[in-house]
């Protein structure tokens, strides 16, 4: 990694507010403009989603600016992330629906419908990552390619994923109470 990067991440974690000033003057510009040439967000949405970035580089204790590999440089690192960014919220502006569940074995049309059911109760993202993951058989290092995020990003979004339904689908079956046969 360059230098310079490498200093100004080391800033940022350490919450020096002249970093911030750097990275105004490094990023804002290059970011603002891909939103506006790429994607045709209105100015508004670009603010609000550099906010958001800037806040979820940080959040817990800086955990994905610590994911920065120092593989590429940080310019070319946040306009990945960037550009996922912008999708998304283009995605969600437009309603853009995830495809449908399709098994992968030919199980019952009811384990099909539970199946749909189930990850239908999941969020937008966790629904996209169990299911390309689970159903599709797409592998963690795919999907981390192909959304040019770290791998143990997918990983732990994954497991997160999987807690979330969990707990939304409930605790296991319990068995039926024994059926006392009656005479």
């Amino acid at each position: 990694m360059r230098s310079e990067d490498r200093d100004l991440v080391e800033q940022l974690l350490a919450g020096d507010p002249t970093a911030w000033h750097e990275w105004n003057a490094r990023f804002r510009p290059v970011l603002a403009a891909i939103a506006r040439r790429e994607f045709r967000l209105p100015p508004e949405d670009i603010e609000d989603l550099l906010q958001d970035l800037a806040l979820a580089l940080l959040n817990d204790s800086g955990r994905q600016l610590r994911a920065y590999r120092q593989e590429a440089s940080l310019c070319s690192w946040l306009c990945a992330i960037w550009r996922h960014r912008c999708l998304d919220l283009k995605r969600r502006r437009s309603g853009c629906r995830l495809p449908a569940f399709v098994p992968l074995l030919s199980p019952s049309i009811e384990a099909s419908l539970l199946a749909s059911e189930t990850l239908g109760l999941a969020s937008k993202r966790d629904r996209f990552l169990l299911q390309m993951h689970f159903i599709d058989g797409w592998s963690e290092r795919d999907l981390a390619a192909s959304l040019q995020i770290p791998e143990n990003t997918i990983a732990s979004s994954l497991a997160r994923a999987r807690t979330r339904l969990k707990k939304i689908v409930g605790a296991p079956a319990r068995k039926p109470p024994a059926h006392t046969p009656t005479h």
